[in-house]
């Protein structure tokens, strides 16, 4: 049954999300590319994303601009396979977060990297009705396509581009900032 739901849980995350979708298709497969030396992709040591005033207020404004920013920094740990920044904006019990920081973890010590894949966030609207401390949004965005490589650069999965996707997301503010809680499939 824990596999069945791992298998779930990764072909929702693939679908849900475009960025580094090559990256969760092949992760979730099981896919190794072989070989058990570690390299970093090119692009580690990039600086991740820097938290935008407005995503520091209590606000449903402020829970906007946060969910942009998660977006920034969720390409980034893509991008770098760092999951630094990506654990720091994440609550300790989001389920998507643990799973998307176990697949980019797991690809960087396969030597696994996905070039592309950039999620361009077009609109998050805040949700009418959220409670104190939670808020919920449907999140609006495009996905770059995207392609996953292995060590020595062959070309492990492939993903198009996937324009005009939407996703539910709640955010809760944790005294001094937000932190993804939770996403899910927006109807």
């Amino acid at each position: 049954m824990g596999a069945l739901r791992s298998v779930v849980n990764c072909t929702r995350a693939t679908a849900a999300l475009g960025v580094g979708a090559a990256l969760l298709t092949a992760s979730c497969a099981g896919s190794d590319p072989g070989g058990s030396g570690r390299t970093a992709p090119a692009a580690l040591g990039t600086a991740a994303p820097t938290v935008p005033a407005a995503a520091r207020a209590a606000t449903p404004e402020g829970a906007a601009a946060f969910a942009r920013y998660f977006f920034e920094v969720y390409d980034h740990a893509f991008r770098t396979s760092d999951t630094t920044a990506l654990r720091s904006v994440c609550t300790p019990d989001c389920t998507f977060c643990r799973m998307v920081t176990t697949i980019v973890d797991s690809a960087r010590e396969k030597g696994t990297h996905v070039e592309g894949g950039r999620t361009i966030v077009t609109a998050a609207d805040a949700r009418p009705g959220s409670t104190t401390g939670w808020t919920l949004l449907t999140v609006h965005y495009d996905t770059e396509a995207s392609r996953t490589l292995t060590r020595s650069g062959a070309v492990e999965t492939q993903a198009p581009a996937n324009p005009g996707q939407r996703l539910n997301v709640a955010v809760s503010w944790t005294g001094d900032h937000w932190a993804l809680a939770t996403t899910g499939p927006a109807a």
